[in-house]
Parts: C-alpha cells; structure tokens; sequence
C-alpha cells in the first residue's frame, strides 16, 4: 500500500472515530436528561406518596369537606405523575425495556394506577 493510500485510510477512519465519539456524546448527554427527569419524577412520586399516606392515615379524624380538599388540591399532582410514568413505560417498551419493577410499586401502590 502507498504512502497516500494509507493517509486516506487513516483520515477516514479518523472520521469514523469523530463521528462516533460525537454520537457517544449526544447519547450521553440524552442519557443524563433522562436521569435528571427520572429523578424529579421519583421525588415528586415520593411526595405524593407521602402526602397520601398522611391523608389515609388521617381520614378517621378528617371532616369529608377536609378531605375533598386535600384531594382536589392534589389531584392534578397524582393525574401528572400517573400520566409521566405512563409516558415512561412507552419510552421503555419502544427500546424493548421495561420500567423497574421497584418504580411499577411505588406508583401502583402510591396513586392505585
């Protein structure tokens, strides 16, 4: 092989490398997002839970205007956090994964999906 042979050679799997390091770093950037998001929705889960646990565990004492309250109040929080996990699970099944079991727990035990 020639000297000029072996440069194009070269360049182009420099090329290669380039645009696979490029495309290693948007992933890794999208994979942090996802992170970022996956971690705000796991404290906002971890709130409802809270605030529901809290609301079963002072129905017996609560007046039933107090607790159409506390539900109307934190209705649309459950409907969001219902309406990203089922947005999670399509984002899972469409790459062939599933959402973690620990996550299905927490939100089907927490807001009764």
């Amino acid at each position: 092989m020639d000297k000029a042979g072996g440069s194009a050679d070269e360049a182009l799997s420099r090329d290669a490398l380039e645009r696979a390091a490029a495309a290693v770093s948007e992933e890794k950037t999208s994979v942090e997002s996802k992170l970022s998001s996956l971690s705000k929705y796991w404290d906002k889960l971890n709130n409802i839970a809270d605030i529901l646990s809290s609301a079963r565990k002072n129905l017996r004492t609560t007046s039933p205007a107090e607790v159409s309250k506390i539900i109307a109040d934190r209705e649309a929080e459950v409907k969001e956090v219902i309406g990203n996990f089922a947005n999670l699970e399509r984002e899972c099944q469409i790459v062939g994964q599933s959402v973690s079991p620990q996550l299905r727990v927490s939100v089907v035990g927490s807001c009764g999906v």
